[in-house]
């Protein structure tokens, strides 16, 4: 084979190589694997214990016993607004449910609901069902030390969240608070193209961690992960 065809061969295959590999590496090192959702009996039975809480009423324990990721996150909206926000955590999904049951009655939102409020209160369950990193994780960008990776790589909108874990405590910025607190597109790769965002604000996102979970030392120091739910 001449060279100047075997240069024309690799000036065609090896771009579209390399954008392959890199493909696939970002691919294994930041995808979570989606879950097996939770049937619609297994839903209710999980929204039930809750339920009963806002209505004024002791819940029963929850029976669905299936493994999480990490902990659940119950949010109560009354007339459009998130009025109470609980975390549960626990051996399996039951156990977690439990958790945010007892802790929900005491929230201030949900005893100053009305009768008639808490009738038409809705119920939102976020469950964890995997994580992944934020940045870094891989050993390419680990040996090359690509800086920005974690605030350029998109979040997938509406199904991951960030998390942190500060004391063996785990703290969740829910999918809908990201988008809410606008959080997400907030990085702008080129100036000439002001119309195209993509990524998260993590310094904004490590302050509100840092809140949150009390956290008293640098906010650099804060180790964000991305976690996948399954929401209902």
């Amino acid at each position: 084979m001449k060279p100047r065809t075997i240069a024309l061969i690799l000036v065609w295959t090896v771009p579209s190589a390399l954008f392959l590999a890199a493909t696939a590496i970002v691919y294994f090192a930041f995808r979570i694997p989606p879950p097996d959702r939770l049937d619609a009996a297994e839903r209710t039975a999980v929204i039930a214990p809750l339920r009963e809480v806002v209505d004024g009423k002791a819940p029963e324990p929850c029976t669905v016993h299936r493994a999480i990721a990490g902990p659940v996150a119950v949010t109560v909206w009354s007339a459009g607004r998130a009025v109470a926000r609980v975390d549960g955590a626990g051996a399996d999904l039951a156990a977690a449910i439990d958790a945010a049951a007892a802790a929900l009655p005491r929230q201030p939102g949900i005893t100053k609901l009305t009768a008639d409020e808490r009738a038409k209160a809705r119920v939102q369950v976020d469950v964890v069902t995997g994580t992944g990193p934020l940045d870094g994780g891989n050993w390419v960008f680990d040996l090359f030390e690509l800086p920005g990776v974690g605030d350029m790589l998109a979040i997938n909108s509406g199904v991951e969240g960030i998390g942190v874990t500060v004391r063996s405590e785990t703290t969740l910025l829910l999918p809908y608070e990201l988008v809410q607190l606008k959080l997400l597109a907030a990085k702008r790769p080129s100036a000439a193209l002001q119309d195209f965002a993509m990524g998260v604000d993590l310094e904004r996102i490590r302050a509100i961690m840092k809140a949150r979970a009390h956290y008293a030392g640098k906010v650099e120091e804060l180790g964000l992960f991305r976690f996948r739910t399954e929401t209902g």
